[in-house]
């Protein structure tokens, strides 16, 4: 980690601490008398995304039984509409059960397969110049189970909003990427699948997504 020194926020000066971690950038902005981390900014280089930037901004700081934490969490990526997140309860040393920590899960939600049809969630969203990516839950067992095979036209179900895409081997050459292009792939970096919608008018959907929400696909 490097110091950077004092940087200016509007009214406030922050300390400025940077690492690199690979091609990833990671600067911490703390609070010059607290030391409160008060941003979070994470700068790195994507295949799908190209150059990105995501930040997050902390505070104000409230003191809880002894121990100050920040009152809001704000998320926002460069290119698309932010989240913020506001502290409701603060429960300090809850009694837990002895086996708590014994099963680590995550929760990714919960895929159906059915016959040329599959439900599941949206695992991260994105909006970056006029390219709405949707990762989900789906993996080639579920695709396979389902009976979808490369070249299908198939209907994506979002809430009300229905659109057709294609099912593809692998991600495109991006010369051959135009405005309307609508195809889900296989991750190249994991074992899940990616919906890409190539049009300015998905804007307005990406403001609607967020993780977990469910998501169908189904034969045109």
């Amino acid at each position: 980690m490097e110091s950077k020194g004092l940087k200016k926020f509007g009214p406030q000066n922050l300390y400025w601490v940077t690492a690199q971690v690979g091609d990833l950038t990671v600067d911490f902005y703390l609070d010059s008398k607290y030391f409160t981390l008060k941003r979070l900014v994470f700068k790195g280089f994507d295949e799908d995304q190209n150059l990105y930037e995501i930040n997050h901004d902390f505070g104000p700081y409230e003191e809880f039984n002894g121990v100050r934490i920040p009152s809001t969490w704000f998320r926002s990526q460069v290119g698309t509409r932010g989240r913020t997140v506001e502290i409701a309860d603060v429960k300090i040393n809850p009694p837990l059960a002895k086996n708590f920590f014994s099963d680590l899960t995550i929760n990714a939600g919960e895929v159906e397969i059915g016959k040329g049809s599959l439900k599941g969630n949206v695992i991260q969203s994105s909006f970056r110049r006029n390219m709405l990516t949707i990762a989900t839950n789906w993996t080639d067992e579920c695709i396979q189970g389902a009976g979808f095979k490369a070249k299908d036209k198939l209907v994506l179900q979002l809430g009300e909003t229905e659109i057709e895409i294609e099912l593809l081997e692998s991600f495109p050459p991006r010369s051959s990427l135009s405005p309307g292009a609508k195809f889900i792939v296989p991750n190249p970096r994991s074992e899940n699948y990616v919906i890409y919608l190539i049009s300015p008018e998905f804007k307005d959907l990406a403001e609607q997504l967020e993780p977990l929400l469910l998501i169908r696909l189904k034969k045109s």
